[in-house]
């Protein structure tokens, strides 16, 4: 009973160390598989008809849908804003006002026509001069950058677009004939899918009371394994009894009409004293 017990064990050990290398397999900490589409608890050899089963496949192609729509989206935003760019490079650079020309200073306060002979006036200190010449290059040094910029993203970077080219693409709708879901989907996010082939699976770590169902559940189907097992040698008893009865019966009425006719069946060649042997249990019957 405990051998038996314990080679089934063993037997059921090796086959859940086959990990499923699958982008929607997952395994907790305890080793056990899950499936990241449907969230349920798979056995490893049944997870073949599970990835082809309806309920599996409707939930792959919903995940398969969301993500495709998530990039749709992200899409949509990223061309969205390289059109924007697009338009604020076509728009015409509004002209800057200039700067108004500096006024005469007084010396020291004076007013400007106080000397009658100008060139007789001191002549102003050159720092006034270096603040202006600092104060106004920086201003002409970033227009003429800027312009050079807008030139250069509009005539490479920036392509043409047709009037009404972003009305027509907003107002557009995409439509496509349905596929057919392949067992093995590509794309999914890591979020939902399994590690690659070589690397680390993520792990789900395991409480106690799972734990302690999954225990009961093994223990139960361990002993379910047994009792079918005990059904099928007690089904292939009765038929070989059953057999047996049916060629005594033939026996019998071929000796009423005085003939011995032989019976269909696998204990055809052996003798009446030989088949109450065996039914009795006595003797094994001989080969014919």
């Amino acid at each position: 009973m405990s051998d038996a017990r314990s080679l089934l064990r063993r037997a059921k050990a090796a086959e859940s160390e086959k990990r499923i290398n699958h982008p929607l397999a997952l395994y907790n900490a305890s080793g056990q598989l899950r499936c990241a589409a449907c969230g349920t608890t798979i056995k490893p050899h049944a997870w073949e008809g599970h990835v082809i089963s309806k309920a599996h496949r409707t939930q792959a192609a919903r995940l398969r849908a969301e993500e495709e729509k998530e990039q749709a989206r992200k899409r949509k935003a990223e061309e969205n804003v390289e059109m924007e760019e697009a338009e604020e490079g076509k728009r015409p650079r509004t002209a800057e006002p200039e700067p108004a020309p500096p006024q005469p200073e007084s010396t020291g306060g004076l007013p400007a026509d106080f000397f009658s002979d100008p060139s007789r006036a001191p002549v102003l200190g050159g720092d006034d001069d270096d603040d202006q010449d600092m104060s106004s290059d920086p201003i002409a040094r970033n227009s003429t950058i800027d312009d050079e910029f807008a030139a250069f993203s509009k005539a490479v970077l920036q392509p043409a677009l047709k009037p009404g080219a972003m009305e027509l693409y907003e107002s557009a709708t995409v439509s496509a004939e349905p596929e057919l879901v392949n067992n093995i989907p590509d794309g999914f996010p890591a979020g939902v899918t399994g590690e690659a082939e070589g690397e680390n699976q993520q792990v789900v770590e395991e409480t106690e009371e799972e734990k302690r169902r999954r225990l009961q559940e093994e223990e139960r189907e361990l002993i379910m394994d047994r009792l079918r097992d005990e059904e099928m040698a007690q089904e292939e008893a009765d038929e070989r009894v059953v057999r047996l009865k049916a060629r005594l019966e033939a026996v019998k009425a071929g000796k009423a009409q005085g003939t011995t006719a032989p019976a269909p069946g696998p204990a055809s060649g052996v003798d009446k004293k030989t088949l109450l042997k065996m039914l009795r249990g006595k003797k094994k019957p001989a080969a014919s």
